[in-house]
């Protein structure tokens, strides 16, 4: 390259350059609250680490995931839009990090309950803990994925813009009366 250029880069390449090693400091600090709150709630500096090592386990899952789709797009194998880590990306992955602290934290809850109230050893009181949480757990993420679907897709939480009309009337019909009237 000749004496006096340089390389720069400009659109989303210079966002993602800019901005895209933010992340992981926001992910390091995201941790280090999570787990002082934490250790503040259950007066432990075990159980936090115990909930805590889930989060990482979720996020190479969700980059993992990133990667595979975006290596089929590049084959032109499959066509999903979005599969790069961008802005959406990264508030999925705050927000997973948030999700996965909270069934950490329910499931280390109830299981120290069972422990203490049934006296159940650690690794039965951890399965059925597991167990209870289960279907809650599956609903959250199911719900959580709805949102972000929707957000991804650019419709947003709610529709805006005007409403449509009906072409019908509202009608309403009040019964007055029961079993002690008349």
């Amino acid at each position: 390259m000749p004496q006096g250029m340089q390389i720069d880069y400009s659109g989303a390449s210079r966002q993602f350059k800019q901005e895209g090693s933010a992340l992981l400091v926001t992910f390091v600090f995201a941790l280090i609250i999570i787990y002082l709150v934490l250790s503040a709630q259950f007066e432990s500096f075990r159980d936090p680490l115990i909930m805590l090592v889930t989060v990482p386990m979720s996020i190479c899952g969700a980059l993992l995931f990133l990667n595979i789709f975006g290596i089929t797009n590049g084959l032109k194998l499959t066509h999903f839009p979005g599969m790069t880590l961008n802005i959406y990306t990264q508030v999925g992955l705050v927000t997973l990090i948030g999700v996965i602290s909270k069934h950490g934290i329910l499931i280390v809850e109830f299981a120290n309950k069972l422990q203490q109230n049934q006296g159940l050893a650690k690794r039965a009181a951890i399965e059925e803990a597991a167990s209870i949480r289960l279907r809650p757990g599956a609903d959250d993420h199911r719900r959580a994925g709805h949102r972000h679907g929707a957000l991804a897709a650019g419709r947003g939480p709610r529709r805006s813009g005007p409403r449509p009309k009906s072409s019908r009337p509202l009608r309403a019909s009040v019964r007055c009366g029961g079993a002690g009237s008349g």
